[in-house]
């Protein structure tokens, strides 16, 4: 009796597995490669790219994505834009207004979208200063960067209609604060997320002018791709765009995760030190009315004249080719 159970039960299990109605396994459909090429060390400010990764959101979108560290290799800092161009990469993150440099050079990249939405660049004073907006800079030190940094600034006094004769601008030649905690200087050109946070860090109360306060503002945090890609692979694009808007979202919705998936990829990094660096772009992110990732049109436009009327680009330039609005779609003005 024992057998014919058996025998039975084997037949069974043969029909069953040869009938129409079995379903075999499906077999997962390959990801895509995608090479991301960041534009600094790993730290805070990568933190939607690791959310995107850790939370799964690259992997739904159907893609396999390498997050490639910058900063400074041994041949000296690695540029995102070479990289992409070279190949070794099919996005990086630039400023927008490097990305419309380059491509007064001639160099074939289009922003895709940008992880803040307000540009981090500010004028740093110690509170007992009492520096609050432009006007007050008039007859103080103030030490910015040159390059993009300085035509900023310069963009600034010319929209508050202040005589740059009037202010006492040196090069700034440290990465530190020590010349604004020094006294060497009042004002210090620098991020609110960065040296912002140090200033507090060193125990100090500080002012901020934030340049998009004054309507001078740019993207700092630009993703961009190559005008081919663009073209002829739009919908990795697309998913990728998907998966990174997704990935600040869950950094604004959860800042602590962000600094711990921070952590996962340079664990010699300090959880307080990043937590208080992360926040503090958050605000940056996550701007009302807009959505996370997405690119304004008056934005570019305000770049653009910025650098024309500074003489860093020439009054030519179809910059409206520069960047792309079809892959993050804003509930912002345009």
């Amino acid at each position: 009796m024992k057998y014919h159970v058996l025998v039975f039960g084997l037949i069974a299990a043969i029909i069953t597995a040869c009938s129409p109605s079995a379903s075999p396994t499906a077999t997962p459909a390959p990801l895509t490669p995608v090479s991301v090429q960041m534009s600094w060390t790993y730290d805070y400010s990568s933190a939607p790219f690791f959310a995107a990764e850790m939370n799964g959101h690259f992997k739904q979108e159907g893609l396999q994505v390498t997050l490639v560290e910058g900063g400074f290799g041994s041949g000296g800092y690695i540029e995102p834009i070479d990289a992409v161009l070279n190949g070794e990469s099919e996005i990086g993150l630039a400023s927008a207004t490097t990305i419309l440099e380059k491509r007064a050079e001639g160099k074939p990249i289009v922003a895709i979208g940008s992880v803040l939405q307000r540009s981090p660049f500010a004028l740093i004073s110690l509170a007992d200063k009492n520096i609050v907006r432009p006007q007050d800079l008039v007859g103080h030190t103030v030490t910015v960067s040159q390059g993009g940094a300085m035509q900023v600034y310069m963009a600034l006094l010319a929209s508050q209609k202040i005589d740059p004769a009037e202010v006492n601008t040196i090069e700034r030649t440290s990465y530190g604060i020590e010349p604004l905690l020094t006294g060497e200087v009042d004002v210090l050109g620098g991020w609110i997320i960065n040296e912002g946070v140090l200033v507090k860090e060193a125990g100090k109360e500080a002012n901020f002018i934030l340049m998009s306060d004054y309507g001078v503002d740019t993207y700092d945090f630009v993703v961009f791709t190559t005008e081919d890609i663009v073209k002829t692979r739009p919908e990795i694009v697309q998913h990728f765009m998907n998966a990174l808007t997704a990935g600040i979202t869950d950094v604004i919705n959860n800042p602590q995760q962000g600094v711990e998936f921070t952590l996962h990829y340079n664990p010699e990094l300090k959880s307080d030190e990043q937590q208080r660096r992360l926040e503090a772009a958050i605000p940056l992110m996550n701007v009302p009315g807009v959505t996370p990732g997405s690119m304004q049109t008056a934005v570019w436009d305000a770049t653009y004249n910025m650098l024309v009327s500074q003489g860093g680009l020439a009054d030519k330039l179809d910059y409206a080719a520069a960047y792309t609005l079809d892959f993050v779609k804003s509930t912002g003005a345009q």
